[in-house]
């Protein structure tokens, strides 16, 4: 259950990743906020996105692995070893400064992407896209047992749905383990509770697209087949 947004090759080509079980649990609207939130990624000046910046961490990690020190025993080897130590030690300190200050950057940007995220699907949608996030384990368990049950994607989606609203008493306790064990300098993504949380002390945003469950039907129709694909392997 993820979704990924990102460029590849030196021409920087887009993708858009969007997994099948994420996409069958969510409402209408918690799929367009997290095209928002996805495509928002392209706009919001990642500093690691870049090749040059990618470049940076690749260089000082490839460094740092070809200085490690080994010692022998002659005087020469191990004053060898020494400078090596001193290099090795020096190449790791930069890539860990260069990733703290990148990854700082990359926080940035998903609170960013967050808010294009309820800009496109209104503040509820995106908070409950990140809430999703919380529950995907038990929602997961409970969709694939509806698919164990029935071939069709249409109760696939009804039992994401169903999930979704049956655990939503467990969001609160979940927000509050979550802003306490996942916080750190060194992780791409914030916690999900504190992301949910700031969007929610922001003023209301009315969602700018408006997905219908007539429409959001019709493009789970065009889907059924590789909702069927996933079913089978499940």
């Amino acid at each position: 259950m993820d979704a990924s947004a990102g460029a590849y090759g030196v021409r920087r080509r887009r993708v858009l990743k969007l997994g099948m079980p994420l996409w069958a649990v969510l409402t209408p609207q918690q799929r367009v906020a997290l095209l928002g939130h996805e495509l928002g990624h392209f706009v919001n000046g990642d500093v690691a996105a870049s090749p040059l910046n990618s470049m940076a961490f690749t260089t000082l990690a490839a460094l740092s692995d070809m200085t490690v020190p080994t010692y022998n025993r002659g005087l020469i080897e191990w004053f060898a070893g020494l400078m090596m130590t001193v290099f090795h030690e020096g190449f790791a300190a930069a890539q860990i400064c260069v990733t703290a200050m990148a990854l700082r950057s990359r926080q940035r940007a998903e609170y960013y992407a967050d808010s294009l995220s309820a800009w496109a699907g209104g503040t509820e949608a995106a908070v409950g896209l990140l809430d999703v996030a919380l529950l995907h384990e038990g929602m997961y368990t409970m969709v694939r047992a509806a698919a164990r049950r029935s071939d069709h994607a249409t109760d696939w989606v009804a039992a994401g749905r169903t999930a979704q609203a049956e655990l939503a008493s467990r969001i609160p306790r979940l927000r509050q383990l979550d802003k306490r064990d996942s916080a750190s300098l060194f992780v791409t993504h914030p916690p999900s509770g504190l992301r949910a949380q700031m969007l929610e002390s922001r003023p209301y945003v009315a969602p700018a697209v408006v997905l219908t469950e007539s429409v959001s039907a019709a493009i789970d129709a065009e889907l059924a087949k590789p909702y069927r694909y996933m079913i089978q392997n499940t």
